[in-house]
């Protein structure tokens, strides 16, 4: 049986070097420096929805088969300016206040266990020594990264049960973090068949999960919608999905 995924959120300070390091991927990869959701299939999963191939609306971008967080950046090619900070994960992070302490980037991942524990960085097997770290060019930060044990070097777990999903957000004021301590990971479980209730909760509370601009037609997640086109939308928008603490409608 494959072993859970682990789960990452943070600002990096350094260029990560995904494609040497087996088993890291993300479901969103935000560039301080350009302001944008970047679009690279060596670091980004891919959205597996083959019954929900788009979002819904009358000129909804693609999502099956497209890389997750690629939402934003679709938005923007169908007419809209949907692809910086504010239409994303980043958005809130810090309150949606200017970063500081100059990072690269800010990423909300996953790690495969099972391939980094073996095929991990340098030859090394494990998160041991801070190898997680030096693979991701640095440590992950949260908003304030010159704070005292802001820094997160491992990444995290979560619950592992075959009738949970498990949805993956960054920590935001409204959740109780103050905001020089936004931006880490957080995790809900929610039950299957559940999934559209919590996403839309999340939209409504945080405003994660959502473009929030009236282009095109992948705002966001839409009430009494079933498991896999939730999923769609909210993967391509940026946001993480895993089942029993594994990858669901998203592939490496």
């Amino acid at each position: 049986m494959a072993a859970p995924r682990a789960i990452f959120a943070g600002l990096n300070k350094n260029e990560p070097n995904f494609t040497t390091n087996i088993g890291i991927k993300c479901w969103s990869v935000y560039s301080v420096l350009t302001d944008t959701y970047v679009q690279d299939i060596a670091r980004s999963l891919v959205i597996n929805t083959p019954n929900a191939t788009t979002g819904q609306g009358a000129s909804a971008v693609a999502t099956n088969g497209q890389l997750c967080g690629s939402g934003p950046a679709l938005q923007e090619a169908g007419g809209g300016p949907a692809n910086s900070r504010i239409y994303g994960p980043a958005k809130n992070v810090g309150n949606a206040q200017n970063f500081v302490g100059d990072p690269a980037y800010y990423l909300l991942g996953q790690v495969n266990i099972d391939d980094y524990m073996t095929q991990g960085p340098n030859g090394i097997a494990g998160f041991e020594a801070n190898n997680f770290s030096d693979a991701m060019g640095d440590g992950l930060y949260q908003y304030d990264m010159t704070g005292g044990g802001s820094q997160a070097l491992t990444p995290g777990n979560v619950i592992s049960d075959p009738d949970l999903y498990n949805v993956i957000i960054p920590s935001y004021l409204r959740l109780g973090a103050p905001t020089n301590e936004t931006g880490r990971r957080v995790h809900y479980n929610v039950s299957v068949n559940s999934l559209n209730s919590l996403c839309l909760k999340l939209q409504s509370q945080t405003q994660f999960g959502r473009i929030q601009v009236g282009f095109g037609g992948l705002i966001g997640v839409g009430g009494s919608w079933n498991d896999e086109l939730t999923a769609s939308v909210w993967l391509s928008n940026g946001y993480g999905i895993l089942k029993n603490g594994n990858l669901v409608f998203a592939t490496e």
